[in-house]
């Protein structure tokens, strides 16, 4: 799998590097923890300060668009992204008590 950082972005105020990039690979497409640990390697921090928000891919195509955040440590990631799974559960509860 090959990776090629496009933009790279600079965001001080959130303790992170915003970052999109393009992927070629062969077979299926990459899953977010491959990912994560190919820019944790290419990128010479750890996997656990990445995460990955979205990887854009055509039915077929052996190349995809990716959209990244690095933070500065894995406490500042844990405090801004979002957990998602938490979230899911909190709105399947709030439907229940409807």
């Amino acid at each position: 799998m090959e990776v090629a950082i496009v933009d790279k972005h600079e965001n001080p105020y959130l303790f992170r590097t915003e970052m999109a990039g393009r992927i070629k690979f062969t077979g299926a497409t990459p899953s977010y923890d491959q990912l994560r640990t190919v820019l944790a390697e290419q990128l010479k921090v750890s996997a656990q300060t990445i995460a990955i928000l979205h990887i854009f891919n055509r039915f077929g195509a052996t190349e995809a668009n990716f959209t990244a955040h690095v933070y500065q440590t894995p406490e500042n990631l844990a405090k801004i992204e979002p957990k998602i799974k938490e979230m899911k559960t909190k709105e399947q509860k709030a439907q229940e008590k409807k």
